[in-house]
């Protein structure tokens, strides 16, 4: 009965440990950092504004490029959208001041690329909608 069991833990674990392996190589969880690609047409943008030497990858330095390029606009589209859409002047957007926000900002800053969105996060950056 004990070898029985022995046996039947170790073919458990080496199935385990050929699935994580096969996910990593795959890019899945326990692969890269945060275990995703960006979806295609998010991956292509940020390759045609940011991958200078047109490989078809970021090298480090281009990544830094992208990554403080977009925080710049980011900041900058934010401060924008708070001015045009903050009507209480409060610095947060209420529900209903969110409105027509996305649609504006496609179409003045057609070039940004969208952040990721956050797990478990909704609204307010504390977790929880404002009204």
């Amino acid at each position: 009965m004990k070898m029985t069991k022995l046996i039947i833990t170790g073919v458990s674990v080496t199935l385990a440990l050929g699935m994580t392996t096969a996910q990593a190589k795959e890019g899945g969880k326990g692969g890269k950092k945060g275990g995703k690609k960006p979806n295609p047409e998010k991956r292509a943008a940020i390759l045609e504004r940011f991958d200078a030497d047109g490989d078809g990858e970021l090298s480090d330095s281009e990544k830094a490029t992208a990554k403080e390029t977009m925080k710049s606009e980011r900041e900058e589209i934010r401060a924008a959208v708070l001015e045009k859409f903050d009507a209480d002047g409060d610095g947060e957007l209420s529900k209903t001041e969110r409105e027509g926000v996305r649609e504006w900002v496609k179409e003045n800053y057609p070039d940004a690329i969208p952040p990721r969105p956050r797990k478990g996060k909704k609204g307010k950056r504390g977790g929880q909608a404002s009204e």
